[in-house]
């Protein structure tokens, strides 16, 4: 019965309602932020400075410090939850995550190399460093889990994945696990 009860609550029409309600909350949410701040400001005010152009303190202070933030918190947040799915979705693991196939750690490590020998200082120069070694932990745990007969798992991405940090084997201290393994009995 649960089962049965389940499927039909998985029906397009529930899907489209629930889309509905979620944009409705969206919309409302992003008018409510528009009007909270140092300066409180009238919803009715902030629909004026976004429909028109106003010279007033009020309509600067949304058209160009208010409403590009809450553009910029959709397009951020929707961008998130899509990589997220299509991580998921590739790897066929709901449980997948960057921590989990080791581009967290990728991307870190690569910060801390650009500290360490390039002496890098700027936050733009970090963005960069750890993007690449993002990418290159990706593809690294990706070939790792290739091998073999039966090609990419989700369970060989996982695992490969989860093997010891670069930052640990950079430093000598693999896991206690993986070091046990590797000590001749």
């Amino acid at each position: 019965m649960v089962v049965i009860e389940s499927a039909r609550r998985n029906t397009p029409a529930t899907r489209i309602f629930a889309f509905g309600l979620f944009a409705l909350l969206l919309a409302l949410l992003s008018l409510w932020s528009l009007t909270i701040g140092t300066t409180a400001i009238p919803l009715g005010d902030a629909l004026r400075a976004i429909i028109s152009e106003g010279t007033s303190h009020q309509d600067v202070v949304i058209s160009t410090i208010r409403l590009p933030r809450v553009l910029t918190a959709i397009i951020v947040g929707s961008t998130l939850g899509v990589a997220g799915a299509l991580m998921q979705a590739v790897t066929n693991n709901p449980l997948a995550s960057p921590d989990l196939l080791g581009i967290s750690a990728g991307a870190a490590f690569a910060v801390v190399i650009s500290i360490v020998f390039f002496d890098a200082q700027s936050p733009l120069v970090f963005l960069w460093f750890a993007f690449g070694g993002a990418a290159v932990a990706g593809i690294l745990v990706y070939m790792v889990a290739s091998t073999g007969v039966s090609g990419v798992t989700p369970v060989k991405l996982a695992l490969s994945g989860a093997v010891p940090a670069p930052r640990d084997i950079a430093i000598g201290v693999p896991d206690r696990q993986v070091q046990s393994l590797l000590e001749e009995p």
